[in-house]
């Protein structure tokens, strides 16, 4: 946010070359913002393995494709691959921070589901996971930036060999 004022400030004709950059940033922002704006529905919350896992189950409208009618409030699961992952934001915990976590249900369930494991005191997941054993699921708002990655093509391949650590396995 202070290198591009600050570019322009001290070379003239450094706007030719930074305006592109800055427009694409513009437009990326925008069509996050447009995909973020979803309606999301909680289907479940519930916490596992001593309060360590919470399973965290949605669909959202329209299957979160933005190319629908405005007014075909259809909720569907999230349209991904295998090993994509969203960003999630839960505005009761903050409005700003937005955080990945893998989606752990396959594209054809009824439902997008994820299991995210605490981080320990104090981090985004841990107050997620304590804002789902304290408050009724409607009461919950959750906000669904994605899906990112590239989906595995697993079709290419005569063998496949899975490595995985922590609680899932993404690209």
């Amino acid at each position: 946010l202070v290198l591009i004022p600050a570019v322009f400030l001290h070379a003239d004709g450094a706007w030719k070359f930074a305006i592109g950059g800055v427009v694409l940033w513009l437009i990326d922002h925008a069509i996050r913002f447009a995909r973020a704006t979803n309606l999301v529905k909680l289907k479940e919350a519930s916490v596992y393995c001593g309060g360590d896992v919470l399973k965290l189950s949605y669909v959202i409208e329209s299957g979160g494709n933005m190319c629908t009618m405005p007014n075909a409030r259809k909720f569907e699961p999230l349209l991904h691959g295998m090993g994509q992952h969203v960003y999630i934001n839960v505005p009761e915990i903050s409005k700003l921070e937005w955080h990945p976590f893998s989606i752990s249900s396959a594209a054809e369930d009824g439902e997008t589901t994820h299991h995210i494991k605490t981080k320990g005191p104090g981090s985004f997941s841990q107050r997620l996971i304590d804002l789902a054993q304290t408050n009724p699921l409607h009461n919950i708002r959750i906000n669904i930036d994605g899906p990112y990655g590239v989906p595995l093509e697993y079709t290419r391949y005569e063998k496949i060999i899975f490595v995985a650590g922590g609680i899932g396995i993404t690209n």
